[in-house]
């Protein structure tokens, strides 16, 4: 029996409390930390543009394509489509039951199947963005701005957002860097309305040879066995000046007219932008960064916050590089906001253990809480759990749980004490009545939390942590309680009845309640 071992061998006991701190503050600086449980993704949005193409013949040619090879996919579990004028967008969710496997495999079918219904998209359909990122939280928010009184071009910006996400992807702990608020350059031909006329041509022939020189079709077909490609020439406008240099017309002398001619062309923003960012008011560019997960966000917020600061003593002057949002604050207030609670619960549960037990026996339960919690801690960080404010609720959840095993098995250990029997005696004779009942009651409690346990999908991943943690701190308290708590309470706890009766030392005696209670029990057994 442990409990008989760690009585005999004190060297051991010590050991095994010495272990039990040491790995649990290890586990402690290494348990990632942060706000929110990480929710698996289980929808996706395809969104389609048809310029020009009205709602139903986005819906016909493109929407219709769309969802029919989506639902030959088997882990769809439903699509949402609209059609709006120029534009498709679908939202398509899995199944929650699908595993891990089933899942990973699902967003590559799901591309297939948009390749294929691209082939049957008509001439000026562009081809279909698929995200499914729409659930990752930013960690960080950047923002970049002009100073006050400083003229700065929104291009200038943007040339130096793309510089900063270049390099924080390289910072270690980023996975993700979007950018907001881009410009959108366009190229445009300013037609010079003499040149044109001097030269017999009119704005319709202009936009038919820009038209023809800049196609969009298929030039071919490659089929063989399995596979079936499109071959398209490239042949479309990628520089201002491979359009100056179109030809309009040749005259019978074989001069010939080009764009450069007659009109002007340069690259610029285009108007209206499609998105626009203001920070203080000032146009500028929002920077959202993504940290990976199992990391702990405070100290990986430290890292990135020194690297931002080196980019902003590097950045030109008149450039405003500023956070405006630091998930670490948030998350370093929540869960200090919580460690109160637990600290507070625990000496609520101390105190009422005084006044019922006396000093001697909660101070057995007191020793018992932090180990107990310090298990939990290196059981979740071995299991891959992260720390944040869903798994210390099921922390604190189970604090009024996990005290009951060390409370019955406390006063158990005393009523044999009191009785006179040996040390080894109430340590053998308390363990080997109790087991029984402690695993029975564990296992029940255990097993009301289990449908938290196993629920699938998005809101297992929400719910589930908080029962997960109270599963293995009842876990953890077992142990604690057949194995370490009896030898606790030999050495903290007097022996025999000959000692001072005070109410500090035997708790507070509850009198007519005491019998009451007593006698509501003995009917109702």
């Amino acid at each position: 029996m442990f409990a008989r071992m760690l009585y005999n061998n004190s060297r051991y006991f010590a050991l095994f409390v010495i272990v039990i701190i040491a790995v649990g503050v290890a586990s402690i600086k290494s348990i990632a930390i942060q706000e929110d449980p990480t929710i698996t993704n289980m929808a996706a949005t395809i969104s389609t543009f048809f310029p020009g193409a009205t709602p139903e013949r986005v819906e016909a040619l493109v929407t219709r394509p769309l969802e029919e090879e989506l639902r030959k996919i088997s882990t769809v579990d439903e699509i949402h489509s609209t059609s709006s004028t120029g534009v498709s967008f679908l939202s398509v969710k899995l199944l929650e039951t699908i595993g891990d496997e089933e899942l990973e495999r699902s967003w590559p079918e799901i591309r297939d199947a948009m390749e294929d219904a691209v082939r049957q998209f008509p001439k000026g359909a562009m081809a279909p963005v698929f995200d499914n990122d729409r659930l990752a939280s930013y960690t960080t928010i950047i923002a970049l701005s002009s100073a006050d009184g400083v003229d700065v071009s929104l291009s200038l910006l943007h040339r130096l957002a793309q510089e900063f996400a270049d390099q924080a992807r390289n910072v270690d702990g980023t996975e993700q860097v979007d950018l907001y608020g881009e410009p959108e350059e366009e190229i445009r031909v300013e037609i010079d309305e003499n040149a044109l006329a001097a030269r017999g041509l009119t704005l319709t022939q202009v936009s038919a040879v820009l038209k023809a020189a800049d196609p969009k079709i298929s030039s071919g077909r490659v089929s063989g066995a399995g596979i079936d490609i499109l071959i398209e020439v490239a042949g479309e406008f990628d520089s201002t000046e491979r359009i100056r240099q179109v030809i309009i017309n040749t005259t019978a002398s074989g001069s010939s007219t080009r764009i450069g001619d007659i009109a002007r062309v340069y690259r610029a923003q285009a108007t209206p932008p499609a998105s626009m960012v203001l920070t203080q008011g000032r146009p500028g560019i929002l920077i959202g960064i993504t940290m990976e997960d199992g990391l702990q966000v405070h100290a990986w917020s430290k890292t990135f916050t020194a690297f931002v600061d080196e980019f902003r003593n590097n950045a030109p002057a008149g450039i405003v590089v500023e956070s405006t949002y630091q998930q670490s604050v948030y998350t370093d207030a929540r869960m200090l906001s919580v460690s109160e609670n637990l600290a507070i619960g625990i000496a609520l549960v101390i105190l009422v253990l005084v006044l019922t037990l006396g000093w001697r026996a909660s101070l057995v339960v007191a020793v018992i809480l932090p180990l107990c919690g310090l298990m939990s801690i290196t059981l979740l960080d071995l299991m891959g759990m992260a720390l944040h404010q869903m798994s210390v609720t099921g922390l604190i959840v189970a604090l009024g749980l996990l005290v009951d095993g060390s409370i019955v098995m406390t006063d158990e250990v005393r009523k044999r004490l009191d009785l006179g029997h040996s040390a080894l005696q109430s340590i053998s004779g308390s363990v080997h009545r109790l087991r029984v009942p402690l695993l029975a009651s564990t296992v029940t409690t255990v097993l009301a939390f289990m449908p938290l346990v196993i629920l699938p999908g998005p809101s297992g991943d929400f719910m589930g942590s908080i029962a997960i943690s109270v599963v293995v701190m009842l876990g953890s308290s077992l142990v604690l309680a057949l194995i370490f708590t009896p030898v606790l309470a030999v050495w903290l706890l007097p022996r025999g009845i000959s000692y001072e009766q005070h109410w500090w030392t035997r708790g507070v005696d509850s009198g007519a309640m005491g019998r009451a209670l007593i006698s509501a029990m003995n009917w109702s057994l």
